[in-house]
C-alpha cells in the first residue's frame, strides 16, 4: 500500500521529480510508498490507469497537491482533488508559484491551510506535520538540509514556472484584443485594416494571407487609403495569391490619391520610377516622393537624391542624399558617391546597353556588376523579360562574394519564392548576412521571420527590430510596440511599448497612430 499520493499536472513532471526526490531522501521513504503517474512504475503495463488512480487516492496515508497554474487549468486535477476531499483524507496543499491562496477561492480547498512549494519555512512545516502525523520517520535536521538543496536546485524552475504564468496572462490579454478587433471588423474600415495586417504578417496570430486579402480588400473598396496602400504591398510581394506589379499600382494609386498618406505616396513613387504596372514616369516619381517627405516620411530622402542624380543635378543629389543621411538612413552615405546605371551626366540612360555591359563584368568576376545584373533581371530593364531565376542566379554570386545588397535580395526571393522556391532557412540565413552589416530592411525582414507564430525565436527577433530602429525605422518602432505591449517573448511593458508607437507615429506610421489612439495605450 502506498503511503503518499502526489497529485500534479503532467506539465509539471520535471519539478514533481525534484519534488518526489526530495520525500525519498529528506524522508527516507521508498519508490513503493509513494504513488506518482509521472514517475516510471506507477502505473502498472495493460490494466487501466484509472481504476489505479482510484484506488491509490483511497487507500492511501496523505494525498499532497502541487498545485500550479497547470494544474488549476486540468479538470483531470481537479477531479482528483475532489475525490481527496469527499474521501476525507489527509491532505497537504502546497502552491506552486505564482499561484496565490486567491487562485483556489472556486475549489473545495477554500478554508483549507496550505504551504508554499518555494518557501523554505513552509517545507520545513510539511516535515514536522509528517512526523507528527506518524506518517514517515527521519532525522528532522537532515531534511532540513535537502529542503534547502532542493530550493537552490530549482530556481530555474520557478523562473520557468513563473514565466510561463505571465505568457498565459499576456495570451489572454492578446486573445481578447483579437476578439474585439473581429467583432469591430464586421463594420469599421479601420478594424479590418488592423486585423489583415495582423493576419498578413502573422506574428501576433498565425499567418492567414487569404483572410488577411480579405479584410484588406474589404476596406479598400470603401476607399481606406491605409488598406489600399497594404493590399498593394500584398500584390507587389505576390502574398494576396498572384503577383501582379499592376494591381499593386493600381491599389498604390487610389492610396496616394489624397495626397496626405506618406508611406504610400513613397511607394507609388517608386512603382513610377521603376516603371511597375505603369509606364516608367520619373516625374511623376519624384512628385510622390517629395509630397512623402513633406508628410514625414523620411525613406523618401535618398530615391530623391537618386532621381537628381539621374537627371545630372548633382547639386541637388547630393543635397537630398545628405538629409537621408541625417535622418539615420546611413546606406545613403554610400549612395553619395556613386552613379546609377540610369544615366551619367548628359547620357541617357540605356538599359539594353547597361545589360549587355553588365554582363560582361559580370563574367568577369566582378561582384558589383552581378549584383546589377541580378536587378535588371529581376526589374526587366534592358532584357525582354523580367527573369527571377536568373536574377537569383547573378544576386547568389554577389551573394556569395559578400555583396550586401544581393545577400538581401536573395534572401527576399527565398522568403517570397521568386526564381527559387521558398525556404524559411536559407531566407533567414542571407538576411543574417546583410543585417550584420547594417542593413536595415534585412533587418526588420529577419525580425519578421523570426517573430513568425510557428517559430517564436522572439528574442534574436527583438534583436533585429531594435537594429533596425537604431536607424529610425518606424517599422521596427511600431513592431517593438506591439511585442512590449502584447508581452509577446518579453514581459510587458507599456511604457516602452508607447516610446516607440510615439517614434514610429511621428513618422506618419498608421498602426502606432491607431495603437496610440485607443484608451489601452
Amino acid at each position: 500500500m502506498c503511503k503518499l499520493f502526489i497529485s500534479h499536472s503532467s506539465k509539471d513532471a520535471m519539478l514533481v521529480e525534484s519534488f518526489v526526490e526530495l520525500l525519498q531522501m529528506g524522508m527516507s521513504l521508498n519508490c513503493e510508498e509513494i504513488f506518482c503517474t509521472s514517475l516510471r512504475g506507477s502505473l502498472p503495463t495493460g490494466k487501466n490507469f484509472i481504476d489505479q488512480i482510484k484506488k491509490n487516492v483511497t487507500d492511501c496515508v496523505a494525498v499532497i497537491f502541487l498545485i500550479s497554474k497547470s494544474y488549476m487549468d486540468s479538470p483531470f486535477c481537479l477531479a482528483e482533488l475532489g475525490a481527496a476531499w469527499v474521501l476525507n483524507q489527509t491532505i497537504f496543499p502546497l502552491l506552486v508559484d505564482p499561484l496565490t491562496y486567491n487562485d483556489i477561492e472556486g475549489t473545495p480547498l477554500l478554508g483549507t491551510q496550505c504551504l508554499k512549494l518555494f518557501n523554505q519555512q513552509d517545507l520545513y512545516q510539511l516535515g514536522n506535520d509528517f512526523l507528527e502525523k506518524g506518517i514517515s520517520q527521519f532525522n528532522l535536521v537532515d531534511f532540513n538540509k535537502y529542503v534547502n538543496r532542493f530550493l537552490c536546485s530549482n530556481n530555474e524552475v520557478q523562473f520557468q514556472v513563473a514565466k510561463s504564468y505571465s505568457v498565459s496572462m499576456n495570451n489572454k490579454k492578446l486573445e481578447k484584443y483579437i476578439e474585439e478587433l473581429t467583432l469591430k471588423s464586421e463594420t469599421e474600415d479601420e478594424a479590418r485594416f488592423l486585423l489583415g495586417t495582423i493576419y498578413w504578417e502573422g506574428i501576433l496570430v498565425k499567418q492567414d494571407k487569404l483572410k488577411a486579402k480579405e479584410l484588406l480588400t474589404q476596406a479598400s473598396l470603401n476607399d481606406y487609403a491605409p488598406a489600399q496602400y497594404k493590399l498593394s504591398s500584398m500584390y507587389y510581394k505576390g502574398d494576396a495569391g498572384e503577383q501582379s506589379f499592376k494591381k499593386a499600382f493600381e491599389w498604390e494609386q487610389k492610396a496616394g490619391e489624397g495626397g496626405m498618406d506618406p508611406w504610400a505616396l513613397d511607394a507609388l513613387g517608386f512603382l513610377y520610377r521603376a516603371g511597375l504596372g505603369c509606364k516608367q514616369d520619373l516625374q511623376k516619381a519624384l512628385n510622390c516622393y517629395i509630397n512623402a517627405v513633406e508628410n514625414g516620411c523620411n525613406n523618401s530622402l535618398s530615391v530623391i537624391g537618386e532621381i537628381y542624380n539621374i537627371w545630372g543635378d548633382y547639386e541637388n543629389a547630393t543635397k537630398w542624399f545628405s538629409k537621408a543621411v541625417d535622418s539615420g538612413y546611413l546606406y545613403a552615405a554610400l549612395r553619395l558617391g556613386l552613379l546609377y546605371k540610369e544615366g551619367q551626366g548628359d547620357m541617357l540612360p540605356n538599359y539594353t546597353q547597361a545589360s549587355y555591359y553588365l554582363h560582361i563584368a559580370a563574367q568577369a568576376g566582378i561582384t558589383e556588376a552581378k549584383y546589377q545584373l541580378g536587378q535588371l533581371y529581376y526589374l526587366g530593364y534592358g532584357v525582354f523579360n523580367r527573369d527571377f531565376n536568373e536574377a537569383c542566379k547573378w544576386f547568389k554570386q554577389a551573394a556569395e562574394e559578400g555583396d550586401m545588397r544581393s545577400q538581401y535580395n536573395l534572401a527576399y526571393a527565398y522568403h517570397h519564392g521568386l526564381g527559387v522556391e521558398y525556404n524559411w532557412e536559407k531566407a533567414v540565413y542571407w538576411y543574417e548576412k546583410a543585417a550584420q552589416r547594417g542593413h536595415q530592411l534585412s533587418q526588420i525582414d529577419l525580425a519578421d521571420l523570426l517573430a513568425q507564430y510557428d517559430r517564436q525565436q522572439y528574442e534574436k527577433a527583438i534583436y533585429w527590430y531594435s537594429e533596425a530602429a537604431k536607424q529610425n525605422s518606424c517599422e521596427a518602432h511600431r513592431k517593438l510596440g506591439d511585442i512590449y505591449s502584447f508581452g509577446i517573448g518579453c514581459d510587458v511593458d507599456q511604457i516602452l511599448a508607447i516610446k516607440h508607437y510615439k517614434l514610429a507615429a511621428e513618422q506618419g506610421e498608421k498602426i502606432s497612430v491607431f495603437r496610440l489612439k485607443q484608451s489601452r495605450y
